[in-house]
């Protein structure tokens, strides 16, 4: 896993290069509504969000996209408390067992494959799953319904739904 000098953020390079699979862990890809939820401690889906992100200690591989990192610090409130901004930033840099990958071409394909076969997919979405395909999550947790309207190769799990 490389570290990238611009962001500090522990990306792998390439698929396979850190393929969490060796660990024999599930891997389980997370949108970006669940960070937001957990940092937020949100009133209705915060503990759930915090649930999910602690599941790494019985065996989850989390990965998810840089995306994430993008959308999780760009809650406009967020722009007045630099200690949140930062908190967000080391936790991205430094959670056990989170893999954050970075866009790289594969993704960008798959996620327009993804478009493509989806016409109301936006690109957030489309770039999230298709990082969660191409590093072989069995699941992908959001809080987006829509998701679930789609044929994926992987389970689509909304927070808050049983």
């Amino acid at each position: 896993m490389a570290l990238s000098r611009q962001s500090g953020l522990r990306m792998s390079e390439t698929p396979g290069t850190d393929n969490p699979n060796v660990n024999d862990k599930i891997i389980i890809a997370v949108d970006s509504m669940i960070f937001i939820y957990h940092f937020d401690n949100h009133h209705l889906f915060g503990s759930n969000s915090h649930a999910i992100l602690e599941n790494y200690e019985k065996g989850f591989q989390l990965i998810t996209s840089v995306v994430s990192v993008t959308e999780t610090l760009s809650i406009s409130w967020y722009q007045q408390y630099p200690e949140i901004q930062q908190k967000i930033q080391n936790y991205f840099n430094l959670a056990a067992n989170l893999i954050v990958y970075p866009i790289t071409i594969n993704i960008a394909i798959e996620a327009a494959k993804l478009r493509r076969l989806f016409k109301p997919l936006r690109t957030p979405d489309a770039l999230q799953l298709a990082t969660a395909v191409i590093y072989k999550a069995g699941t992908f947790v959001t809080h987006d319904k829509r998701l679930k309207n789609f044929r994926l190769p992987l389970r689509i799990k909304v927070i808050g739904e049983k």
